[in-house]
């Protein structure tokens, strides 16, 4: 089945981000989306991606990270060429000028670096929170949520948000199954076709949301969710000497490459 391998889903193995506490994941994917939005140089965006892929390559996540973003590729193309055709950067020398509507654009050599730069900064936004779920189990999230005091519904909620994800991409899977069973040809066409055949899933998602979401409230509800006290945790969660580490080197890192990009030396 192609789509199954382009869902974003939890790989189960023994590496380095698998034994991270799932506070420090959390922690460390919002820092490296903050610094991805400061640095506004591209050699440092650069240098900012190969940091992250480093350990990703070590651990031979690569393929799996990169087929689980493959669905993002029309986002990034769409990111690289609106930013290519209206750049929010003066062009010493425009190769050409035009204007659309009311807004004026240009083709330059700048305009290149800046939809490069433009896309880098989606691209690592985009693999850090999908290395994320890949590597993190709901449950170890909603434990590691409720281990800080946050109140158990928005802890449950949160855990369930990135569950769907996977859960989704498994629905999303089988109704495209039944869809070429019944003669729609979701691989072949042009992209026009493509999307209109598409668009033929949005009944059937959407009922099959409604559907989950319903039994998961009845679910809840024969449990008694939310009608005991205050519970406390089977197995509280400690941070260990390898997230500190993790996170004193990436702020390092994240902050030095910040600094030569604000002052240009990159």
């Amino acid at each position: 089945m192609k789509f199954s391998k382009k869902m974003i889903r939890y790989v189960d193995r023994d590496t380095i981000f698998h034994r991270l506490d799932p506070g420090t994941k959390i922690i460390l994917v919002l820092y490296f989306s903050i610094i991805a939005i400061l640095i506004n140089s591209l050699p440092a965006m650069l240098l900012l991606l190969l940091f992250v892929y480093l350990p990703i390559i070590w651990e031979h996540l690569t393929l799996i990270l990169v087929r689980s973003l493959r669905f993002l590729i029309p986002v990034f193309l769409f990111i690289f060429i609106i930013n290519l055709m209206f750049p929010q950067v003066i062009p010493a020398d425009p190769w050409v000028t035009y204007t659309f509507l009311t807004v004026t654009g240009g083709l330059s050599f700048e305009g290149i670096i800046y939809a490069c730069l433009m896309t880098a900064r989606m691209f690592m936004i985009a693999s850090v929170s999908t290395l994320f779920i890949m590597t993190t189990t709901s449950n170890a999230f909603v434990h590691r949520l409720k281990s800080v005091g946050i109140p158990e519904t928005l802890a449950f909620s949160l855990g369930y948000a990135m569950k769907s994800i996977t859960t989704l991409s498994a629905d999303m899977a089988n109704i495209m199954d039944a869809q070429r069973s019944r003669g729609i040809e979701l691989e072949k066409g042009n992209p026009a076709n493509k999307g209109l055949q598409y668009m033929a899933l949005g009944i059937p998602m959407t009922v099959s949301v409604m559907q989950r979401s319903k039994q998961t409230a009845d679910a809840m509800q024969c449990r008694g969710f939310g009608s005991s006290g205050k519970k406390t945790l089977h197995r509280p969660f400690k941070m260990e000497r390898s997230g500190y580490l993790a996170l004193i080197i990436s702020v390092l890192v994240g902050c030095a490459l910040w600094y030569f990009s604000a002052i240009q030396y990159f």
